[in-house]
């Protein structure tokens, strides 16, 4: 509901005393509420400040990063003089990309407070992947597995048999 709806008869009509029917406040929706400013729930980690710390943060999270794919015969990893990439699907390509859109986030949205649509519309990116990146980001930072699941706290892989008498007894 309105602001308007939400005064009663008398305090409408005060109101009408002290502001006339021409008055910019009084047109459209009724009396106008003040908006308040959105601030961000989450702090900044004080070490995104510091390139060499960010720098090895993304290098951990993407260790292929800017590196080359023998066996791929994208333009990127034939002639890596050149640099560009062009829709590869080769890991060393997705996790340049990637590592390239982290940095992006961090120094824009981490540290310049910029806003995500004007990320999105400035690097011609979908709506919403400024934000998914944040989220990934953060979770990096807690060390959690950036998909939101737990940690099982299993080894990955099959499991291994340990004996012939285990084996046996499959048998």
């Amino acid at each position: 509901m309105g602001e308007r709806s939400r005064l009663n008869r008398e305090d409408y009509t005060a109101l009408r005393q002290k502001f006339d029917r021409n008055d910019p406040i009084m047109h459209g929706m009724g009396v106008s509420a003040i908006r308040q400013v959105m601030h961000r729930k989450h702090q900044t980690p004080e070490w995104f400040s510091n390139n060499d710390k960010v720098a090895e943060f993304v290098s951990l999270r993407f260790p292929w990063a800017n590196k080359f794919d023998h066996k791929c015969r994208c333009d990127r990893c034939m002639f890596p003089e050149h640099g560009s990439v062009k829709k590869c699907d080769c890991r060393p390509c997705r996790e340049t990309m990637m590592a390239g859109k982290w940095l992006i986030v961090i120094r824009l949205w981490f540290l310049a407070h910029t806003n995500d649509s004007e990320i999105e519309t400035e690097y011609q990116w979908k709506p919403g992947t400024v934000g998914s990146i944040v989220q990934k980001i953060r979770r990096a930072i807690a060390g959690e597995r950036l998909d939101g699941k737990p940690r099982t706290g299993k080894p990955r892989g099959r499991p291994k048999v340990s004996s012939y008498q285990e084996l046996s007894a499959v048998a």
